[in-house]
């Protein structure tokens, strides 16, 4: 394992929370790997950027050049061996306290002339099949609902997750948000859970609830739906014995609720607070959406952001303590890819990339 300057991975790694696992996950190849046959040369500019923890478990230091002649001592070498005037690649061997050169494969400094040095050595190399590397996969930009599975482990899918690059489910039963800044997809999200869902329960019932014209009522497959305030005090009202009712394995009621922030204060407002109340005492599902600034108060709002799961679209790292109680991993929203997501699921946030649904 070759890590090119070791200190900028070990500030981003190790002081991030999120990345906390995967930094300790290096450290044991480092102490353990090498009875395994893994061995790790690291770089590194100065002799701070290594943790005392990891210089501990160097069997072998070389140090170049240092622009500072009384680091040297901290190596425990002579600063009188190496000078200004030594050529590149001019180094001390710290174990020995002696002068060497590293060689260069081709011998020549030019980076393209070693490259094709490379080649042309990796080109003599017998083929075997232990030294064949398997390709890296990358994190698709893209996703079609087609080609997920109707289910994971008996769970409908969410997506795929970013370290296996596998498909990942997502429980039924307690309520989950669904949010982001303005066009990111939250009704495109809104519309694969639907689908997904009803993929891995075809029994379960879904409705819709908007205060406004939704594009996602278009979609087959719903049980009701209502986009305006008596419609959905309506559509509660007929339905409300059956929210309340237990729900059965794999029988259960999904309810979609879109823009939630908006039906505070208005004609469902009561109405909704209730069933919800009662969708969640009797093992129901409830998913609700609304943009990122919309979380931030309110009893509606509260019934569900309590429950801290859900998915936000291209999110800010800000927003997971505030919105899930969650820190995030680092991420370049402006290069996040339509449809990718963190999912946070007991306590645990993780990239996702959400399918699209039928018809996309």
């Amino acid at each position: 394992m070759l890590v090119d300057g070791f200190g900028a991975f070990q500030t981003d790694y190790q002081s991030d929370s999120a990345r906390a696992a995967l930094y300790s996950a290096f450290q044991s190849v480092v102490a353990q790997g090498r009875s395994v046959g893994v061995h790790v040369v690291l770089t590194a500019d100065r002799h701070g950027a290594l943790h005392s923890s990891i210089q501990a478990q160097m069997s072998r230091m070389i140090t170049l050049r240092l622009v500072d002649e009384n680091q040297y001592s901290l190596y425990g070498v002579s600063k009188n061996i190496l000078s200004k005037d030594s050529p590149a690649g001019r180094a001390i061997d710290v174990a020995t306290n002696r002068e060497v050169q590293l060689a260069v494969l081709g011998g020549s400094t030019s980076v393209v002339a070693q490259a094709a040095a490379i080649e042309a050595l990796a080109a003599k190399i017998p083929e075997r099949v232990e030294w064949v590397a398997p390709p890296v996969p990358s994190m698709p930009t893209e996703v079609s609902g087609s080609s997920m599975p109707d289910h994971v482990g008996g769970l409908p899918v969410l997506g795929i997750e970013g370290e296996t690059l596998a498909p990942i489910g997502f429980a039924l039963g307690r309520p989950f948000m669904v949010t982001g800044q303005a066009g990111t997809g939250r009704t495109t999200a809104i519309r694969w859970l639907r689908e997904s869902i009803s993929r891995s329960h075809p029994k379960t019932k879904q409705i819709l609830l908007s205060l406004r014209s939704s594009s996602a009522a278009r979609d087959k497959g719903w049980t009701a739906t209502a986009q305006s305030g008596a419609d959905v005090v309506a559509l509660l009202e007929k339905y409300a014995a059956k929210f309340e009712a237990p729900a059965k394995d794999g029988e259960g009621w999904v309810v979609f609720i879109e823009s939630i922030g908006d039906f505070g204060g208005s004609l469902a407002d009561a109405p909704l607070s209730m069933a919800i109340k009662n969708l969640k005492r009797g093992g129901h599902t409830v998913v609700a959406e609304a943009e990122t600034s919309g979380w931030t108060g309110g009893m509606l709002t509260n019934e569900i952001k309590s429950a801290r799961r859900g998915l936000i679209l291209q999110p800010e790292s800000s927003d997971g303590p505030v919105l899930f109680g969650v820190n995030f991993p680092r991420l370049n929203r402006s290069s996040m890819p339509p449809g990718r997501a963190i999912a946070v699921e007991s306590g645990r946030a993780y990239v996702v990339q959400l399918p699209l649904p039928d018809g996309e």
